[in-house]
């Protein structure tokens, strides 16, 4: 009877183990196609990184383009400027010299009233 329960009992070891193999492999299954499936996710993630990453690089360049854009646009403002206070100050001295034209003028038409004619 001893053998007979010991083989009984091999029997039941045997089929729990079996059993436990088989949920094992299922485990093992289920857990290699989640990798599988992380695996996935992570390569999409990786993808949309490069893609953000040429994106931000487009975008400073494109910012860089701008930025040198805006100081060439600074610098000719800055030329209309200078220029601008040029033409101001030559017109302040053609003013002072239409203004002292006009007061010699003036001083003329003085002297010029001071001789008389004689009728022919």
């Amino acid at each position: 009877m001893r053998h007979q329960d010991l083989a009984q009992r091999s029997h039941s070891l045997a089929a729990e183990m079996r059993a436990v193999i088989g949920e094992s492999v299922v485990a093992i299954k289920d857990g290699a196609a989640n990798v599988d499936q992380m695996h996935g996710h992570v390569s999409r993630i990786l993808e949309h990184s490069r893609d953000l990453a040429r994106d931000v690089k487009s975008i400073s360049h494109a910012t860089s383009d701008q930025a040198d854009q805006v100081r060439s646009l600074n610098d000719a403002l800055a030329g209309l400027d200078t220029d601008t206070q040029g033409n101001a100050a030559l017109v302040e001295e053609a003013s002072a010299s239409a203004q002292l034209l006009r007061e010699q003028a003036q001083q003329l038409q003085q002297l010029v009233a001071t001789f008389q004619l004689r009728s022919a």
